[in-house]
């Protein structure tokens, strides 16, 4: 574990603009549109995905972008998503992230209706690890669900989509209202101000939905699901193992500190629990499990 904790903070290598080649749009966003390119890099030039952003956003306070920026030119961690590259020219930043290629978790999970209880663990294991590194650099995700966790072509996960991520010191809090609402905990609903806690629930939430095909207090009106995760209303209507069950029921938990993760041995009470009995750690930090599921995918 120490391997992944351990920070090798550099800033992006700055490329100029000529080196792009425009192969396509992978998205559009308010904040910033992404672009499939080829980049005249090394041997062969490689292929990246690069964020394109007016320069003129980086100067609103207001914007989420630079925080966003400065997160992904930070972390370095075998399970998120970074920055590897950065150019400008007169009007734009150009953020160059690594490509990849593979399918959302959202979309494996509606294909399936769910997701077998030992592939379910082999991903909440790498997003845990994800997590753990995020909150060691005091960062709290805020945006945690299937849309927002990719599984590349080895199998592997990477989690993206950092623009709700916050640096909150010295277990600071934030009162902010943001994420999906079928992942909102309690306290942020509440405005009563949070910090880590609201990701170790997303957490349970993302083992829930992973391991039924559905968030634990959905409903169709948005009032009544924000009505039931304040009340803590819900009811696991399907089979699952008794240790699965136990080790989901230990994040949805209305008051925060009674959450798995935040006791004081933190994420290794989580790393500990009988659900994760089979799982290597250090193999998985450096990707040496056999995956349990290659999506279909095409090169670009």
């Amino acid at each position: 574990e120490k391997e992944l904790i351990n920070l090798n903070i550099r800033e992006p290598i700055k490329l100029d603009v000529n080196d792009f080649q425009l192969r396509g749009v992978i998205s559009e966003k308010i904040d910033g549109n992404l672009y499939l390119m080829k980049i005249n890099f090394g041997k062969n030039g490689k292929f990246c995905a690069v964020k394109k952003i007016l320069t003129s956003k980086l100067e609103e306070k207001s914007s989420n972008i630079l925080n966003e920026i400065k997160i992904l030119k930070t972390i370095r961690c075998p399970f998120t998503i970074n920055a590897q590259f950065e150019a400008q020219d007169v009007n734009y930043t150009y953020l160059i992230m690594p490509l990849i290629v593979g399918k959302d978790l959202y979309r494996i999970i509606k294909k399936f209706g769910f997701i077998q209880e030992k592939l379910a663990k082999f991903y909440s294991a790498q997003i845990l690890l994800a997590l753990e590194y995020l909150h060691n650099l005091d960062i709290v995700f805020r945006n945690l669900k299937p849309e927002n966790i990719m599984v590349d072509h080895i199998g592997y996960l990477k989690v993206h989509d950092f623009k709700y991520a916050k640096h909150l010191e010295n277990n600071g809090r934030t009162y902010t209202i943001c994420g999906t609402p079928e992942y909102m905990a309690p306290e942020c609903i509440n405005l009563q101000g949070y910090g880590k806690s609201v990701d170790w629930w997303a957490f349970g939430i993302l083992v829930y939905e992973m391991s039924t095909g559905i968030t634990p207090f959905y409903d169709q009106s948005q009032e009544i699901l924000l009505t039931n995760i304040i009340s803590g209303k819900y009811n696991i209507k399907h089979v699952l193992s008794f240790d699965l069950r136990n080790f989901i029921e230990k994040f949805i938990k209305i008051e925060p500190t009674e959450r798995f993760g935040l006791s004081r041995l933190g994420v290794n009470e989580i790393k500990q629990d009988r659900w994760f009995t089979s799982i290597n750690w250090h193999e998985l930090v450096h990707k040496r499990l056999k995956p349990l599921y290659l999506p279909n995918i095409r090169n670009p």
